[in-house]
């Protein structure tokens, strides 16, 4: 079965990466990392460009790029309480003024 690593937290995806580059470093074959990472073609291709151009080192998860958030984790969870529950009617707000 193949799985969407997009879903995945981002420590399970290195991984399921540097598990991959093991196997790369063993010269096993690409169509049986496939199948044992359960991960696309393609996205093990990539993974095996990413190592053979920079290494283990290249298959790290990076930083996300962007402004850090200015809310710290309760500041978060109170913002989230504050609106759960109140966004109906959030799609016709956002529709009459074309967000």
């Amino acid at each position: 079965m193949i799985i969407d690593g997009r879903s995945l937290p981002w420590e399970a995806q290195e991984s399921i990466r540097m598990r991959a580059a093991d196997l790369f470093e063993k010269n096993i074959p690409v169509g049986r990392i496939i199948r044992e990472a359960g991960m696309s073609r393609s996205a093990v291709f990539a993974w095996k460009r990413a190592w053979k151009k920079g290494g283990r080192q290249a298959l790290l998860t990076r930083p996300i790029p962007g402004r850090p958030p200015t809310l710290d984790d309760s500041r978060l969870a109170e913002l989230a309480s504050l609106v759960s529950g109140h966004t109906q009617g959030l799609g016709k707000v956002a529709r009459r003024h074309d967000w």
